[in-house]
C-alpha cells in the first residue's frame, strides 16, 4: 500500500517541504477532481483550484487556455523538467491553501512559458507588475521568486570528500598514528561507517568524529608498528560510502484539447556515492646497534720510536708455547702488519702467544710473548717492538 509522507529534508534539496511518495513508482492513471474557483490574489489573473477526486493532492495546469479534464482518468505521460519539481519542493505555507495553489499555478505556467520561451500562459503584463511589485507584493514576490528558483535550479547531488593534505604519521608507542583527517558530506540520505582497504593487520580508525549524523568531522588512523617491517613503504586507503536521492515529478494527460497536468508528487531515486583517500606509511629503517665487542684484543706493532711498522708477519697462537715449539694445529690466526692494529673480538679466555715469523728489514726480530685473556667484555691491548738494527 502506498503512504503519502510529508517530509522536512534539510540539506538534501535547499529545505525542501513536499510531498514525497517512499519506495514507489508514479501510479499509471490517476482520477482528476472538479474545478473550484478562487480569489484572484494578483489583480485581474484568474487560476482556479484543480485536485485529484480524493482532494488529496493538487493537479497544476501547464498550459492556460486549454480545458482541465475534470472528473476524468488521466493516464501518465512524462517526467517533467527539473525546475518544476523545485518549484513543487518550494510549496509555500501562507495559512491560506488557495493561495499557496494560486501561487504555485502562477509559477508553474511562467516557468512553463521560460521552457519554451513564449507568453502563452502568463501575458508580458502579468510579469511585468510581479517583477516590479514584488517588494510590496507578498503574492507576486512569492511567485517571481519560485520562478527564478526553478530557472537556476540545479539538482544538487550526493558529495564526500577528503582533505587533500599530505598525511603523516608519527610514532606513539608501539603505534603509528596519522595526522587528523576531515571528512565531509553533504545530501547525503545514508552514510556507512570508514572503512581501511590494503591496511596492515590490526590497523584502526581512532578519535572519529564524523558521525552518521553531521556527516563531517575528523578522525585518526592507528597502525601496529609490529605490523609492518623497518624500511618498507605501505599504501592503502581509507573509503566512504553512502547513498543520496534525486527526485522526479510527473505530468497526466487525457487527450486533445485537454490540459497537461502536473501532480503534486515527487519520487525519490537512490544512487550510491564513493570516495577514497590513499595514504602512505613510510616505516623508518631499524637503527643498526653498535657492535658489542667480548674479550677484544689489539694488536699494535710498532718501532722503538713508537710509528706503526708495516711488513711484520705475526702469529697468534691458543696456549703457552713460549719454552717450547708453537704447533700449527694451535694456530688462531696469521697476519701482516699494516699502519692500522690488528683487532680480534670474541677471543675465548686464556692464554695466547704471539710470535713473529717475519721481520721487515733492518730491524731485530722482536722475541714471541705471552698474552693472557682473562675476563669477559674486556678490551685488550698488546704493543709488539722491534728495535733497528
Amino acid at each position: 500500500m502506498k503512504k503519502n509522507f510529508l517530509l522536512l529534508f534539510i540539506g538534501l534539496i535547499s529545505m525542501f517541504i513536499f510531498g514525497v511518495e517512499v519506495n514507489a513508482a508514479p501510479p499509471s492513471k490517476l482520477n482528476t477532481g472538479k474545478v473550484t474557483n478562487i480569489n484572484e490574489y494578483v489583480s485581474g489573473y484568474k487560476a482556479y483550484l484543480k485536485t485529484t477526486s480524493d482532494n488529496l493532492h493538487n493537479l497544476y495546469c501547464e498550459v492556460a487556455n486549454l480545458t482541465f479534464p475534470s472528473n476524468k482518468v488521466i493516464t501518465l505521460k512524462d517526467e517533467v523538467d527539473k525546475g518544476f519539481t523545485y518549484i513543487l519542493s518550494k510549496k509555500p505555507n501562507t495559512g491560506d491553501k488557495n493561495k499557496d495553489y494560486y501561487i504555485m499555478q502562477m509559477a508553474v505556467w511562467w516557468y512553463k512559458d521560460i521552457v519554451t520561451d513564449t507568453n502563452n500562459n502568463l501575458s508580458t503584463n502579468f510579469k511585468n507588475y510581479c517583477t516590479n511589485n514584488r517588494s510590496s507584493h507578498d503574492v507576486c514576490n512569492r511567485i517571481y521568486a519560485l520562478k527564478e528558483g526553478a530557472r537556476t535550479y540545479v539538482e544538487p547531488r550526493g558529495n564526500i570528500t577528503f582533505s587533500t593534505n599530505t598525511v603523516n604519521f608519527t610514532e606513539e608507542g608501539s603505534y603509528y598514528v596519522s595526522d587528523k583527517i576531515r571528512v565531509s558530506t553533504s545530501n547525503l540520505t545514508t552514510k556507512n561507517n570508514l572503512l581501511l582497504k590494503g591496511a596492515p593487520n590490526n590497523s584502526s580508525i581512532i578519535n572519529n568524529t564524523a558521525t552518521s549524523t553531521n556527516g563531517s568531522g575528523t578522525f585518526q588512523i592507528r597502525v601496529p608498528k609490529n605490523s609492518v617491517k623497518p624500511g618498507n613503504t605501505i599504501s592503502f586507503s581509507v573509503e566512504q560510502e553512502g547513498k543520496y536521492n534525486t527526485y522526479s515529478a510527473y505530468d497526466y494527460y487525457y487527450g486533445p484539447n485537454y490540459q497537461k497536468v502536473i501532480y503534486d508528487v515527487l519520487y525519490p531515486t537512490s544512487h550510491p556515492t564513493y570516495k577514497s583517500k590513499v595514504l602512505t606509511l613510510k616505516v623508518p629503517e631499524a637503527p643498526t646497534p653498535k657492535p658489542v665487542y667480548k674479550n677484544s684484543l689489539t694488536v699494535y706493532k710498532v718501532d722503538q720510536d713508537g710509528y706503526n711498522l708495516r711488513g711484520a708477519t705475526l702469529s697468534l697462537y691458543s696456549g703457552n708455547c713460549l719454552n717450547r715449539v708453537c704447533y700449527s694445529n694451535d694456530l688462531y690466526a696469521t697476519w701482516t702488519s699494516s699502519n692500522t692494529p690488528k683487532r680480534f673480538k670474541d677471543l675465548p679466555r686464556g692464554y695466547y702467544t704471539i710470535v713473529e715469523t717475519r721481520t721487515p728489514t733492518g730491524y731485530e726480530t722482536a722475541k714471541k710473548d705471552l698474552i693472557y685473556i682473562k675476563f669477559i667484555d674486556e678490551n685488550y691491548s698488546y704493543t709488539m717492538i722491534n728495535i733497528k738494527e
